[in-house]
């Protein structure tokens, strides 16, 4: 039987392959652009006073004030739609799935999470009552784990945290938006993981 993480990945994968059928896609590194919000007139912010700061040329720090908003249980959900850019300029959904938080967390961003907490002098742990922290020159880690191959172009993600309310009804905690692109790696780059060999080249929205 499929574990979690595998379960999680291999959905991904048939996504993808499902919307794209035989669009190339393979080994990639993966840029960052810039980090928004999807609106900015919410007052609750996960992120806030934040800060990017170019640390060599290949890293980034992060500086800012971050709140999980509410406890981080089984009555919250993370939903992540992804989209590509098309010829047209338009963006067309390749992923739009929702899982519990602890799930997407550990599944794709355990080695992030990791990194943030422990930047905070904590240990990440899931679930977990409401959570703040006051980043200082955190190096960026965009290390994601499970992802599946996926096809070259411009990205946007919308990630959402989400709470269960009663008579089944949600409630939008906040709305995060990140552009991105995947490229091929180059070749003079030393083959590995595609998980771990994520790029940042620029983070320019101050939130």
């Amino acid at each position: 039987m499929f574990g979690r993480r595998k379960f999680f990945s291999f959905l991904l994968c048939s996504m993808i392959l499902g919307s794209f059928g035989a669009l190339k896609v393979g080994d990639y590194d993966l840029r960052l652009d810039h980090i928004d919000y999807c609106d900015r007139n919410v007052k609750q912010r996960f992120l806030s006073n934040m800060r990017v700061e170019k640390l060599n040329r290949t890293h980034f720090t992060y500086s800012g004030f971050v709140d999980t908003l509410v406890d981080i249980d089984e009555n919250t959900k993370v939903r992540a739609h992804v989209l590509l850019k098309q010829t047209n300029g338009r963006f067309s959904t390749v992923i739009d799935v929702k899982y519990k938080a602890c799930d997407i967390l550990s599944t794709f961003t355990l080695e992030i999470m990791e990194s943030v907490f422990e930047h905070c002098n904590t240990t990440f742990e899931c679930p977990m009552k409401r959570w703040t922290c006051e980043m200082k020159k955190w190096i960026v880690n965009v290390n994601f784990q499970n992802i599946p191959a996926l096809p070259y172009g411009d990205y946007r993600l919308d990630w959402y945290g989400l709470r269960r309310l009663s008579l089944a009804k949600e409630e939008t905690l906040f709305c995060i938006r990140i552009y991105g692109s995947v490229h091929p790696k180059y070749k003079h780059r030393p083959q590995g993981n595609i998980s771990k060999n994520y790029n940042v080249t620029a983070l320019m929205s101050q939130i």
